[in-house]
């Protein structure tokens, strides 16, 4: 006979099975579901097991991964393998799926969980894969081959746009800031330079803040090795063309004229040695300088002489009249027309001389066109006009 106490012990091992086969048959989570598509994503469930949680959930991860690929299509491999000896002949076949170069991005893993018993894990997740960014690979995918050669100087490719790889562009623009000196030679390689910089510096996505600084560090690291009055016109291009190409261009010809002005070079240096009394002063008769200052002859006639273009640095050098030695005074474009502006304040406006010299280094080269008598004219017309001359 079955006594009360066994029949309610037997009860509790039946509802015990029954539980436990429920939960045996019911181990996914609540919120896993079926695939699903709507008019803006796609959603994925993925299940798969591991021997440990890690594993479990980068195996449903790799699930979804391939669920995504599939939306691509498939290349399939079909093989077929024949084997026969004296007894027996057998053919085995392998169909293998593949998924295209797709490179998913943009997914979003909205929930995960794991589940372990004993030596093995069940790894659960559930992600969404936007439309948005589906029709951007296909669209990627679907794009025209282009050839390798080129492919390996495209940076990005945007809609119908293609930028170029800027190495080559910043090495020519290296070369060109690496030069040093001003001999023909010197010339010659900053246009080589900049030559090529013209073709190397096309098709760049300049919205590349980054790429911009490191463009004007090179132009800036040429302009620091150059006369202070080389220096000065290089920032006025800098300043006035903030394109690349157009900056490449506004160099090459400056640099052009630079070098064919260069010419002049000999004929300024024989003139200021032949009145280098007369412009520096206090190294010989003292009557000479004296003279120029009341004058401005020979400075005027130097400035007219000296080509706009020509901005380097010239140092002429003469024996010294009353010590052993040489002595050397430097002079380029601006220190010329600075030392031409203060001689005709001081002779025609010294009570505004600062004025004078202010305004003068605006507009003497618009004044000082011609020869030196029509310089002289056109300054002392231009101060009177402006009340600088006292009548």
């Amino acid at each position: 006979m079955i006594t009360g106490r066994v029949c309610r012990a037997l009860l509790a091992f039946v509802l015990s099975i029954t539980s436990t086969s429920a939960i045996a048959t019911d181990e996914k989570p609540s919120w896993f579901k079926s695939d699903y598509k709507s008019a803006l994503e796609w959603g994925f469930y993925c299940e798969s097991t591991g021997k440990t949680e890690t594993e479990a959930l980068a195996s449903a991860r790799a699930q979804c991964s391939s669920k995504i690929c599939l939306l691509f299509g498939v290349e399939v491999d079909y093989k077929s393998v024949s084997t026969e000896d004296l007894k027996n002949a057998s053919i085995t076949t392998q169909t293998i799926e593949r998924c295209p170069n797709v490179r998913v991005v943009g997914r979003i893993e909205k929930k995960k969980s794991v589940e372990c018993s004993d030596d093995s894990c069940s790894g659960y997740v559930y992600q969404l894969y936007p439309k948005s960014e589906y029709d951007r690979e296909y669209e990627r995918l679907n794009r025209p081959a282009i050839s390798p050669s080129i492919e390996k100087t495209i940076v990005i490719r945007e809609g119908n746009s293609t930028f170029q790889d800027p190495k080559r562009c910043l090495e020519s623009l290296g070369k060109y800031a690496s030069v040093r000196g001003e001999s023909s030679k010197n010339q010659d390689e900053r246009l080589s330079a900049l030559n090529d910089g013209a073709t190397q510096c096309k098709e760049l996505d300049y919205r590349d803040t980054n790429l911009a600084g490191l463009f004007l560090k090179e132009f800036l690291r040429s302009v620091s090795s150059r006369s202070m009055s080389t220096q000065m016109a290089m920032n006025g291009i800098l300043t006035e063309y903030p394109a690349i190409l157009d900056r490449i261009t506004a160099l090459q010809k400056f640099e052009t004229e630079l070098k064919a002005s260069a010419v002049t070079a000999p004929l300024l240096i024989a003139f200021i040695t032949e009145h280098y009394d007369a412009l520096f002063g206090n190294r010989g008769p003292v009557d000479d300088y004296l003279k120029e200052l009341k004058t401005c002859a020979q400075t005027r006639k130097l400035f007219e002489m000296w080509p706009r273009g020509y901005t380097q640095n010239l140092q002429v050098c003469r024996k010294s009249t009353d010590r052993p030695g040489e002595v050397c005074s430097s002079l380029d474009y601006i220190m010329m027309k600075a030392k031409f502006i203060g001689c005709e304040c001081n002779r025609l406006a010294p009570a505004s001389a600062q004025d004078c010299f202010r305004s003068l280094m605006t507009y003497v080269d618009q004044l000082c066109s011609g020869d030196a008598k029509s310089c002289a004219a056109g300054v002392e017309k231009y101060l009177k006009e402006n009340g600088m001359i006292r009548k």
